[in-house]
């Protein structure tokens, strides 16, 4: 459990950065929205290709991922 609590923190922070910037890019919110689209794609592949025994490699994917269900 307590590897998991930081995953709210990582959402929120790519909560922020997408408000930010769309704040920033005001006409280009769809591509913050793809930009956002990048992190958990990565921790998807991750989470693929890494071996069980890859240990924060696995647990920093699964942060990544846990940030496609909040964000989207």
């Amino acid at each position: 459990m307590l590897y998991t609590a930081p995953s709210g923190a990582v959402q929120v922070a790519f909560l922020w950065i997408g408000v930010a910037g769309c704040w920033v890019f005001p006409r280009n919110r769809s591509l913050v929205t793809m930009a956002l689209i990048i992190p958990p794609l990565i921790g998807n592949v991750l989470l693929l290709k890494l071996t069980v025994d890859a240990g924060w490699g696995m647990i920093a994917s699964a942060w990544l991922v846990s940030v496609m269900f909040r964000t989207t």
